[in-house]
């Protein structure tokens, strides 16, 4: 029997992908952000998410195609090659602008694995008295998580999470615990993360706005565009952010954003 993976599965037209193939004889495996909303998928086996997610990229990317635009050649790629990272990957450093992803090949699991480790999501499948997971109830918690915290992009303009949560030494974030006893950070395998929301929060940007460049009141992390804001204007907004972010803790904020 012929196989077939679809990226997008949920949505409506990678919905009715699934179901053609499907009519047309396939094995298919659907992967997506979120269980179909408007209907049961026709996917054999269906796999909830986010391929933006680098940890979740770095576990299952196999191998990509890439076109050197030096070279003009397309070569393969292999997952150790990448270099993966917190929000981090080859192609946001040296390979940076000098490569055009073509394709990729995930190898996923047969098996249901819930990734359940994010405190939020924990909270929200409390909320809805979720007893016993499963793919359709995480990705029903996700998706109210990302709805109350995240602006609505057919509302408001925004280029999602524009700072990267900073890494510290040890001895800086205890010194930082030393004067703000509830800083959000957690120990990763270089020191320590941390929160940039919070920092950003508690310096006190959260909801602010000058014109129509803004930061989202419900996430920090975010800059938004209510409208008429230019390039120049999100980017001085940035900057001002960043500037008090490292007069205020002594931390440096990086954006995530490519600015093009």
């Amino acid at each position: 029997m012929r196989k077939a993976i679809v990226f997008g599965a949920g949505g409506f037209i990678g919905s009715h992908l699934v179901k053609n193939l499907k009519e047309n004889g396939f094995w298919v495996k659907g992967v997506d952000l979120k269980y179909p909303d408007f209907s049961e998928t026709a996917a054999d086996e269906f796999i909830i998410g986010d391929l933006r997610d680098p940890y979740l990229v770095k576990d299952v990317l196999d191998s990509l195609e890439a076109f050197n635009l030096e070279t003009k050649t397309v070569e393969i790629l292999h997952n150790a090659d990448c270099r993966f990272g917190y929000r981090e990957s080859v192609f946001k450093q040296e390979y940076k602008g000098k490569y055009v992803i073509c394709s990729v090949t995930f190898r996923l699991s047969k098996c249901a694995q819930f990734n359940t480790n994010y405190t939020a999501v924990n909270e929200e499948l409390k909320r809805m008295n979720i007893a016993e997971y499963s793919a359709k109830s995480i990705a029903t918690a996700i998706t109210n998580i990302r709805k109350s915290k995240l602006p609505e992009p057919s509302e408001i303009g925004s280029a999602g999470s524009f700072f990267k949560n900073p890494t510290v030494t040890e001895a800086v974030y205890h010194s930082l615990k030393t004067q703000y006893p509830n800083i959000v950070a957690y120990p990763v395998e270089s020191g320590v993360k941390l929160a940039a929301g919070w920092l950003i929060e508690q310096a006190g940007w959260k909801g602010f706005r000058a014109g129509d460049a803004g930061v989202h009141a419900q996430q920090a992390l975010v800059l938004v565009n209510y409208g008429q804001a230019t390039g120049t204007d999100i980017l001085n907004l940035a900057q001002q952010i960043m500037d008090s972010v490292k007069s205020t803790f002594g931390v440096e904020l990086i954006p995530e954003v490519n600015v093009l």
